[in-house]
């Protein structure tokens, strides 16, 4: 797995690249990653 973490505009964005091997160029989902202090 490949993954990247990239500021943009002053905003932190993470990038993973799946390892299965699929027919077409890219995977068509989005997931969202957010990283927090604590639970509350």
């Amino acid at each position: 797995m490949q993954h990247a973490t990239f500021t943009s505009c002053g905003r932190q964005h993470m990038c993973i690249d799946s390892c299965v091997s699929h027919t077409f160029d890219f995977t068509p989902s989005v997931s969202l990653y957010v990283d927090c202090v604590d639970e509350a």
